[in-house]
């Protein structure tokens, strides 16, 4: 679900996954005027992306891994140095009901289970 205080868009999965950053990836609700903001965004996406791009199935310690990055050019886990910080990052699994909530930086942190 992308949300804005006047929208809310439903994505559907595209190959049995979705990659939500705070990068609108819908196309229909129209992204907040900080380029520098968007950028980062969108690079965080695309790393994401491209390291599940070759993989059919991923285990849930690939994943954390994945949101644990500080790649150059678009790390996934940010600290404050660009003003802009990750809080939290999660990981759903709707086919168990459950989901793994980091709370803070993910390089920092554990994954805790919890289910639906």
């Amino acid at each position: 679900v992308e949300v804005t205080p006047d929208q809310r868009v439903v994505r559907k999965a595209e190959d049995g996954r979705i990659v939500a950053t705070t990068y609108f990836g819908s196309g229909q609700i129209e992204h907040r005027k900080n380029p520098a903001h968007l950028t980062e965004s969108k690079e965080r996406n695309c790393t994401i992306e491209d390291c599940l791009a070759d993989k059919r199935e991923i285990t849930l310690e690939e994943m954390q891994n994945i949101l644990r990055q500080h790649r150059e050019g678009g790390p996934v886990c940010r600290h404050e140095s660009t003003g802009v910080m990750t809080v939290f990052s999660w990981i759903a699994l709707p086919q168990t009901l459950e989901f793994y909530f980091c709370p803070g930086l993910p390089c920092q942190g554990t994954y805790e289970k919890y289910g639906l």
